[in-house]
């Protein structure tokens, strides 16, 4: 008889799966309780923290037997709660939504799914029934509950011991508190308890088992997703989720991409757990943003960038540099956060249609040139609070750093706009030590860095100019002969490497760091006789070439200046199409200028206002020789440029 009983009972338990209306909950907690749902209602599991079925989350202040509010029959281990308790339990299981960070997958549970499943009427039924019925009593209690712990007892509900609230209670212990952290009772010890926040010993808790402790701290974060708010920082636990959903629309290339010193990748914040407005645009889902997680865990790193960010927020921002929304600690790992781009300047040159078809794309670029400028000059001088001048350098400006923003769709901006980003290599400097950095101290990044810091040369904020003109040099390339020309730019500047060809660099300075590269000259002169080249092109590129890649760094024009002259590039072709969009191609260059059509800018001595210009340096003769001043250029053997004239591709 006992054989007949084992072999019997698999089909004992498989018997109550044919009963009508039996239906499993979906378990995805191995201490969860056991539900039965005998309702015809069948919630079904949440998708980005909303039920699919009949309802949204069950609603506890009107219990009765509906659709809405399912019967239940479930009494966890230990615990004779009533079914209010026990619907809200269920409730909270069903209104856990998914955390997506990269690939990490957490739950948490949207807090206007806590205050709808946790209403007043719900709460005092609660706490009425732990008290056995006191009703004076439990009408203050539920006053402070959901005053100072409702995410406290959020817990203890969905941990399904509500009543231990009122040891917590008596404690002083309260919503500034979480999260707990587990610790042991004494030095050497094995036993470990709960502590608050500020690491008070938790005395409520000294009868729990060590399994009780250890699922409390972990499964408390599920109620503690923070809300995000503009320029706060948050610090959060490894175990603790932030509030990323899903995003429906998400394409695989806005993955984690990774950087020399950062990683970004894309998340989609709950829209119940931020405050941010403005240049966010409108997502159903939520508002889309870039994270960057740094790689260095030194807090020196992290807090040097922040304190950029908010140096510059101080006194205002400016429309043309990117904007940091907050930043949070979780683990080890510092994170700033931005508004999503829909590219950078690279990508929108790549998929940009001809730029020379209409007088609007091509105002657009002088416009966002311009801009890119202006932002860089503010951020080159900044005036503080009090008077006091704080002197900043990018470090790192290339094409890839400049961030494309769609207009329109709930942002501040109606048309698209280029934003500076990627400020990990800024620096702010008083006026003593502006012009003066340890050259041994700068990382040269990339290929647009100039040669300043291999020469040994004292960096200063002329370090950005070169790469400014750098990018604009390719900027223009893109406009006349398409994007793919910019590669082959790159590939004419690596053949200048004659030494060892199978080791190029694409630098656009020689190999010895003491002049601009022949390719790069030979470059710019086949852009100027370029057919579809416009006075406009002219002018810029004569900017380009005299005044940012320049050698010695003392020669370069201050931001303020570049700004300046390509204000007024830009305000003529506004008023002159004729400048803008007529092909004046240049076939007699006479160091950059045409004798029978002089530049229409004015021409200010270049003398004048250099960025960080020493009196007390004169050039060598190297230098001499090596700086390319206007109407001073040799001139050399031209190249022929693809011919290529528009770009492949579609614009959006």
């Amino acid at each position: 008889m006992a054989l007949l009983k084992v072999l019997c009972y698999p089909l004992r338990c498989l018997f109550p799966c044919f009963k009508p209306g039996w239906l499993p909950l979906r378990d995805s907690e191995p201490d969860s309780p056991t539900v039965h749902i005998v309702s015809d209602a069948v919630p079904v599991p949440p998708q980005n923290g909303n039920p699919t079925g009949t309802g949204l989350v069950p609603s506890i202040c009107d219990v009765d037997n509906s659709p809405r509010c399912p019967s239940i029959d479930a009494v966890a281990e230990n615990d004779r709660s009533s079914s209010i308790l026990r619907t809200a339990q269920l409730a909270l299981i069903y209104a856990r939504t998914q955390c997506y960070e990269d690939s990490a997958q957490n739950e948490f549970v949207p807090i206007s799914a806590l205050r709808e499943v946790l209403c007043d009427t719900t709460v005092h039924a609660i706490i009425k029934d732990v008290l056995h019925g006191d009703t004076i009593r439990a009408d203050q209690l539920t006053t402070h509950i959901m005053k100072d712990c409702f995410l406290l007892f959020a817990i203890l509900v969905d941990r399904g011991m509500p009543g231990e609230i009122l040891g917590f209670l008596e404690e002083g212990i309260n919503d500034d508190c979480l999260p707990f952290t587990r610790n042991s009772t004494s030095q050497g010890s094995q036993i470990q308890t709960l502590e608050t926040r500020c690491g008070t010993h938790i005395r409520t808790i000294a009868s729990w088992d060590m399994a009780s402790v250890k699922r409390f701290e972990t499964k408390q974060y599920r109620m503690l997703a923070p809300i995000f708010q503009y320029k706060s920082h948050y610090r959060l636990s490894m175990s603790q989720p932030p509030p990323f959903i899903h995003l429906e629309f998400q394409d695989p290339q806005h993955g984690v991409s990774q950087g020399s010193y950062s990683e970004v990748f894309q998340a989609c914040i709950h829209p119940d757990h931020h405050t941010l407005e403005g240049e966010l645009g409108n997502h159903e889902q939520g508002p889309v943003v870039a994270v960057k997680r740094l790689f260095n865990e030194q807090a020196n790193g992290f807090g040097a960038e922040r304190a950029i960010f908010d140096t510059l927020e101080s006194i205002g921002g400016h429309p043309h540099m990117v904007k940091l929304l907050f930043t949070y600690k979780k683990g080890q790992k510092f994170h700033l956060v931005f508004p999503w781009a829909d590219g950078t300047l690279r990508t929108w040159l790549q998929q940009a249609p001809t730029l020379l078809a209409t007088r609007q794309s091509m105002l657009w670029c002088l416009k966002q040139m311009t801009g890119i400028a202006s932002g860089l000059k503010w951020m080159h001088t900044v005036a503080t609070r009090g008077n006091n001048h704080l002197f900043g350098r990018h470090g790192d400006i290339k094409a890839d750093n400049i961030l494309w923003f769609r207009g329109g769709d709930g942002r501040s901006d109606a048309e698209d706009i280029l934003k500076i980003a990627d400020l990990g290599l800024a620096r702010f400097h008083t006026l003593a030590s502006r012009s003066d950095i340890d050259p041994s101290t700068v990382r040269a990044p990339s290929t647009y860095s100039p040669p300043d810091a291999l020469r040994r040369i004292r960096v200063s904020r002329a370090w950005d100019l070169w790469g400014l003109g750098c990018m604009y040099l390719e900027f223009v390339t893109s406009i006349l002969c398409g994007y793919e020309a910019v590669d082959d730019f790159a590939a004419a500047r690596g053949r200048d490497d004659t030494e060892i060809p199978e080791i190029s660099t694409d630098y656009f300075y020689t190999a010895d760091y003491n002049g601009i590269r022949p390719s790069v000259r030979k470059w710019v002169e086949g852009l100027h006789r370029h057919p579809r080249c416009t006075g406009a092109l002219h002018d810029l590129l004569n900017l380009i070439m005299s005044e940012m890649i320049v050698v010695e760094p003392w020669q370069r024009s201050p931001s303020a200046r570049v700004h300046d002259r390509l204000a007024k590039i830009c305000d003529r072709a506004s008023h002159d199409d004729a400048y803008l969009m007529e092909p004046a191609p240049r076939l007699d260059l006479r160091g950059f200028l045409v004798t029978e059509e002089p530049s229409t800018l004015s021409e200010p001595s270049l003398q004048q206002d250099r960025a960080d210009s020493n009196p007390e340096r004169s050039p060598t003769r190297r230098g001499a020789a090596l700086v390319r001043t206007r109407r001073t250029w040799p001139i050399g053997p031209t190249i022929e440029l693809p011919g290529r004239v528009v770009a492949t591709g579609t614009f959006y």
